[in-house]
């Protein structure tokens, strides 16, 4: 299978964390990538990373490569890359802020990561979707002055992350520093270039390497988080084919569920961002921003 060393590798008692140590005392960057079974691009930019860091080497500091839930990934890759394969039993990336005890693939995945949560510094979190997307950053808005600093993206989301169920919202609820990036299709070459640049200009602004960016090519455009939706039976859609934030008008029905309407009903400029037009029960489909 492509990419076998990270789905081999072992940080400590850890399965699927590959470790690059300066060997110098100081902190620890974490690159998440695999939340999600159907994203396989991430590992690529694992594998350009190192050869990167051949020529250009760590100056101080330790990087670790977390292979989040390579059972989803190996499912994909073995079903022919159907995309179904996000998962095995749980979303890996809505399961963080529940104190609740379960026993799935993905609840155990949980509990080994966190058997070393205390050696994160900063982390970066890498998806990508199933259709054509933007180029885009997550972010709290406690991040917010450095982000144009560090990232080259169309949108910045900035949200209280630290109050949903995402791995970023644990990490940063337990003042970590983290962003995560959301960008292309799962298979892309644009969605591996921006992940790629988003990790070697982390790895520059805080100092493990002398890596000097390029240019910017974009000027940011600054969304807040208004809400996220879950659909609640099988009998949610949207009432048209909506692009990546599309300026909702006023009063307008975007979404039905069962009997339940969504409606833009707010008193300022909404926003609606698709991840998927093919989506899970309780599993999200959808955000609305705000302009900043």
């Amino acid at each position: 299978m492509k990419y076998k060393k990270y789905l081999n590798a072992n940080y400590k008692w850890v399965k699927w964390i590959t470790e690059i140590d300066s060997w110098k005392q100081g902190k620890t960057f974490w690159i998440f990538a695999i939340n999600h079974g159907n994203e396989p691009v991430w590992l690529e930019v694992f594998q350009e990373l190192e050869k990167y860091l051949e020529t250009n080497n760590i100056v101080y500091w330790k990087i670790l490569l977390v292979a989040v839930n390579i059972d989803a990934y190996t499912k994909h890759v073995n079903n022919n890359y159907d995309d179904s394969y996000r998962f095995i039993d749980d979303n890996m990336n809505r399961i963080w802020n529940k104190n609740i005890i379960e026993t799935s693939s993905e609840w155990q995945r949980k509990w080994e990561l966190l058997s070393i949560f205390d050696e994160i510094d900063i982390a970066l979190d890498l998806h990508s979707v199933s259709e054509w997307n933007l180029k885009m950053l997550i972010s709290d808005f406690s991040q917010k002055s450095v982000v144009n600093s560090i990232f080259d993206v169309e949108y910045t989301l900035f949200d209280d992350i630290g109050n949903t169920w995402a791995l970023i919202s644990y990490f940063l609820k337990n003042n970590k520093i983290w962003f995560g990036i959301e960008c292309w299709n799962h298979k892309s070459s644009e969605a591996f270039l921006t992940g790629f640049d988003a990790v070697k200009n982390m790895l520059l602004y805080y100092s493990f390497t002398n890596y000097k960016p390029e240019s910017k090519l974009y000027n940011q455009v600054h969304l807040a988080f208004h809400e996220e939706i879950f659909p609640t039976t099988n009998k949610f859609k949207f009432t048209k084919e909506y692009n990546s934030f599309t300026l909702l008008n006023k009063g307008e029905k975007f979404a039905s569920d069962w009997e339940k309407e969504y409606r833009e009903n707010t008193d300022f400029d909404l926003y609606i961002w698709l991840i998927s037009h093919n989506v899970r029960v309780w599993d999200w489909a959808w955000f609305l921003f705000k302009k900043l």
